[in-house]
């Protein structure tokens, strides 16, 4: 979850859709992580499909991505793996994935290569995957970009998108920073003291354990509340070399 929440990951994924929004490009953002992905989409005003998004709702976003050129970019979970038509995304940005699993890394770079309009000499197709570095999250990218290697795919490993001294982002102050990973580390401990308390053990019943799944969700349904409220988070200190990575 905090190398997820990294606030220059985020940084460096608002930075992207907005440079190919301007660009005119169809984005599409993917986290296997539901909590990163709703965090993310609020805060940059974008929609979002999950597993429990309805099925209207998921129509119209897909619709309005699809048809509409004021709609080129959506947040989505791993239901957007596959299934779904979106035929003229050409970037896809991934910040959160499912471990080192090669058949996802294919799947969604299936994405994006389908033949598209080419902008003058430019590339017209993208694939970024945001890494917090010294975390484990490095790992499971190296097996995966190995994977895109020995399929013939050219890897680049870019480390200055974007720098503390860059405007116009959120999270611009280290202050900032701080606060969002220390309120993500305080959800990571309630949510254990919660399970803590419910006694867990592996001999539960399905329904207990569905009732304690649902106790969990809404622990993050609440951080996820005062998480998106502009100037509510408290005040704090915290891991400092990600702020950095």
């Amino acid at each position: 979850m905090i190398y997820e929440m990294n606030p220059n990951k985020f940084r460096t994924c608002e930075y992207l859709i907005k440079l190919h929004e301007s660009r005119g490009d169809k984005i599409l953002v993917f986290s296997d992580n539901i909590f990163c992905l709703q965090y993310y989409a609020k805060m940059m005003k974008r929609p979002f499909i999950y597993g429990r998004t309805n099925f209207e709702e998921r129509k119209i976003c897909l619709n309005l991505f699809n048809k509409s050129p004021r709609h080129n970019c959506l947040f989505i979970s791993s239901v957007g793996d596959t299934s779904i038509d979106l035929p003229d995304v050409n970037v896809l940005i991934q910040i959160s994935s499912h471990f080192s699993s090669r058949r996802q890394e294919a799947q969604r770079l299936g994405r994006i290569l389908r033949p598209k309009p080419k902008q003058g000499e430019e590339y017209n197709a993208f694939f970024y995957s945001l890494i917090s570095k010294d975390t484990k999250e490095i790992v499971y990218s190296t097996k995966r970009k190995q994977f895109l290697m020995d399929q013939g795919y050219s890897v680049n490993v870019v480390t200055d998108i974007i720098n503390l001294t860059k405007g116009g982002l959120m999270f611009e102050k280290k202050e900032d920073q701080e606060r969002l990973l220390e309120k993500i580390l305080e959800m990571k401990q309630d949510i254990l003291e919660n399970l803590q308390e419910e006694n867990l053990n592996v001999d539960l019943c399905f329904s207990e354990r569905d009732k304690q799944k649902k106790r969990k969700q809404k622990i993050e349904n609440n951080i996820l509340d005062v998480l998106t409220v502009i100037n509510t988070i408290p005040t704090v200190l915290l891991i400092k070399h990600l702020i950095n990575c």
